[in-house]
C-alpha cells in the first residue's frame, strides 16, 4: 500500500500544464509593469513560495490542486522575467550565455528541489518537508533580491565587458 506521502510528489505537474503556461504568458503580457526586473522576480518567486507553502496545510488533492493551480500562476512569469532580464544585464557578447544560464539554474534547481523533496518527505511527511522546502526557498529569494540591491547601491549592476568570455575586439 501506498503512503499519502508517495501519492503527493507527482502533483506538483499538474500546476504547470500547457494551458496554464499559455493563460499565465497571455495576462502578464497584457499587464504593463514600470518595476525593475529585479523586482519583478522578486516578486513573483516570493508569490511563487508562499503559494506553494500552502501545500503544508492542504487536506485533500481538490485543494492541493487548486493551491498548486495558483502557484503555478506565477510560476510562467518568473521564468518570462528571467528570461528577458538576463541578456538585458549581460555585455553584448554574454547575453546568450546569460539565457543559458537561467535555463539552467532553472533545471539544476528543478532537479535538486525534486531529490531533496523526496528524501525529506520520506523522512518527515509532506508538511514538515514543505515547510523546510519553502522557508528555504524564501530565504534564497530574499538573499537574492539583498544581494541585488546591494550590487545595485554600490554600482556594480553595469555589465562588464569579456568577464567569462573574450569580446571580438579584445
Amino acid at each position: 500500500m501506498r503512503s499519502r506521502c508517495i501519492d503527493l510528489v507527482p502533483l506538483p505537474s499538474l500546476a504547470h500544464t500547457r494551458g496554464e503556461q499559455d493563460l499565465t504568458r497571455l495576462i502578464y503580457w497584457m499587464v504593463t509593469i514600470s518595476a525593475s526586473p529585479a523586482r519583478q522576480l522578486t516578486l513573483l518567486s516570493a508569490l511563487f513560495v508562499i503559494t506553494t507553502s500552502l501545500i503544508a496545510v492542504a487536506d485533500g488533492r481538490l485543494t492541493l490542486m487548486i493551491i498548486l493551480g495558483c502557484a503555478g500562476l506565477f510560476f510562467s512569469p518568473v521564468m518570462i522575467v528571467a528570461y528577458l532580464a538576463a541578456p538585458a544585464l549581460a555585455d553584448q557578447h554574454q547575453q546568450n550565455a546569460a539565457t543559458t544560464w537561467v535555463n539552467t539554474s532553472h533545471n539544476l534547481g528543478s532537479a535538486a528541489v525534486s531529490a531533496t523533496a523526496g528524501i525529506l518527505i520520506e523522512s518527515f511527511g509532506t508538511p514538515t518537508s514543505v515547510a523546510l522546502i519553502c522557508s528555504s526557498a524564501l530565504l534564497l529569494v530574499v538573499l537574492s533580491s539583498a544581494l541585488v540591491t546591494w550590487r545595485g547601491e554600490a554600482g556594480l549592476d553595469a555589465p562588464r565587458r569579456g568577464v567569462g568570455i573574450a569580446s571580438p575586439d579584445q
